[in-house]
């Protein structure tokens, strides 16, 4: 089941529709809720409150902070990569530049 908090009537029924979600999930029928924007609608409140067991603070939309500027190939290539992963490096450069002792067609 996938649903969102977004609805196209306001005359929705939502206690109905919050008791169908937690019928699917005592039938173990997999829920998948998206929620839009960061509003809070009536029938997000509802299956927050009543489905879901979730407490809406904020969203996760802040209005003054932003980026500007950044590059993260600034900090992908500047040799400080754990070893883990400059192994995986490594391995990625050879195969991108053809440096290897063997021969694929075999």
């Amino acid at each position: 089941m996938i649903l969102s908090q977004v609805s196209e009537d306001e005359n929705d029924d939502l206690e109905a529709i919050a008791q169908t979600v937690n019928q699917a999930l005592l039938n173990g029928t997999p829920v998948l809720y998206l929620h839009f924007d960061g509003i809070l609608t009536d029938l997000g409140k509802t299956l927050f409150s009543q489905v879901f067991d979730v407490s809406y603070i904020w969203h996760n939309y802040w209005f003054h902070l932003a980026l500007e500027d950044y590059n993260p190939l600034e900090y992908l290539f500047d040799n400080s990569l754990a070893p883990e992963i400059a192994s995986i490096e490594t391995l990625f450069t050879h195969l991108r530049d053809q440096d290897y002792a063997f021969d694929w067609s075999r």
